[in-house]
């Protein structure tokens, strides 16, 4: 079941381990981002951190023969089972796999590409840049949900996309500081052709974006991991900080 779910239902599961950096930052961002007085009022989740999922990117582009498909669809058949109303996956590059993972459970999936792209649309932004894996970019996610948001999807540049698989794998999943001046290259190069907006197509870029505190520095930024940390909030039944639109910073130039 891909849609609609139970109201009453506010356990949530979360699919981790994609990798465990970007869980936990997305558990934090949850946090961050309800309005809550007390423990009581911040949402009920159900955590699976399986690490050991294979590669999503490096099965895709033929890398890797062992597929990360049957453990996420284990893992989604693991939360249903204990309970949870919802399944919401903090990785990108897993929703290549969306319909397989869906078709385990019958509880509603959150499919993170679409609310990015509705959230784009809602920002009335035409013409966006996505910072991706490899293995996103090759799958055209974001360019489907694109078209049917009316707006158009711009790449990185062959260098410029070295930058992004540096900050995925060198920097973030490696455990180490993002550098600062690859995001930042890539984002000024997006802006130069013309992008009314940047997607943060990967949740280690959303990692990077947040230790780097680069949130006040750009204009128009649609932070994957944080628009599904707000949609996991809306999910459960709790209140959200009423900050804006979600993960998005709603000036229009660049403000450093």
């Amino acid at each position: 079941m891909k849609q609609g779910m139970n109201k009453e239902n506010k356990l949530i599961g979360v699919l981790g381990g994609l990798g465990p950096w970007a869980t936990s930052g997305f558990f934090e961002m949850v946090l961050e981002e309800t309005a809550a007085r007390c423990d009581q009022d911040y949402p009920d989740l159900m955590i699976i951190n399986r690490s050991t999922t294979p590669d999503r990117t490096s099965y895709l582009l033929k890398k890797s023969g062992v597929s990360p498909v049957k453990y996420m669809a284990e893992d989604a058949a693991r939360l249903e089972k204990a309970g949870c109303g919802a399944i919401v996956i903090p990785c990108n590059t897993s929703h290549i796999y969306y319909d397989k993972i869906a078709d385990r459970v019958s509880i509603q999936v959150v499919n993170l590409i679409k609310e990015v792209a509705a959230e784009g649309n809602l920002c009335g932004m035409r013409r966006i840049g996505i910072m991706c894996t490899e293995g996103t970019r090759v799958s055209r996610l974001y360019d489907v949900a694109a078209e049917r948001n009316f707006m158009q999807c711009v790449y990185p540049s062959e260098i410029g996309q070295k930058y992004v698989n540096s900050l995925i794998y060198d920097d973030v999943k490696a455990g180490r500081k993002p550098v600062r001046k690859k995001i930042i290259d890539v984002f000024d190069e997006l802006l130069s052709r013309g992008c009314d907006g940047i997607v943060l197509g990967c949740t280690e870029l959303s990692v990077a974006y947040r230790l780097l505190a680069l949130e006040r520095s750009y204009a128009n930024v649609l932070d994957s991991l944080r628009i599904l940390a707000r949609r996991t909030v809306e999910i459960s039944g709790k209140r959200l900080k009423m900050t804006g639109l979600a993960g998005s910073n709603t000036s229009n130039k660049r403000i450093s």
